[in-house]
């Protein structure tokens, strides 16, 4: 299915035959990291939040962990609006230590973790690549 959706690809842009290699293994290229990063996002944003809820005994800690992971992936929602209420609880139960260190861990996955896995696509904006998956799962309906 794959090899026909990129040949259709190539069939529409108006290149050479010798550069539609090239063309058809940069797209290959793109669309595999495209998804394994986006997979990868999202089992950072799963898996971590998931063990330090199992570690505070937190009763959702996998579906808060689940959504966090999917928020992490489309650019509309951020994981914080899962995790500000979380901190909020916290704080007003005066449980000190719990709140810094979610809220270490979040700023440390939000702004450091996920600027690497980005970084392993080239070239790419972070926004533009969410955008694209967003786009790509309305448009194709799964």
């Amino acid at each position: 299915m794959e090899g026909f959706i990129i040949d259709k690809i190539v069939s529409v842009i108006p290149v050479s035959d010798e550069q539609k290699s090239h063309v058809v293994h940069v797209l290959t290229n793109a669309i595999s990291r495209i998804f394994s990063n986006s997979a990868l996002l999202f089992l950072v944003h799963s898996l971590i939040p998931y063990i330090i809820f199992s570690v505070f005994n937190f009763e959702f800690a996998f579906s808060v962990s689940f959504f966090s992971g999917i928020t992490s992936i489309f650019p509309v929602l951020s994981p914080w609006i899962l995790f500000l209420h979380m901190l909020i609880y916290f704080l007003c139960l005066g449980k000190f230590l719990q709140f810094f260190i979610i809220l270490i861990t979040q700023v440390t996955l939000i702004f450091y973790v996920d600027d690497i896995i980005y970084n392993r696509i080239p070239k790419a904006n972070s926004y533009i690549v969410a955008l694209s998956i967003v786009l790509g799962i309305s448009n194709f309906g799964f």
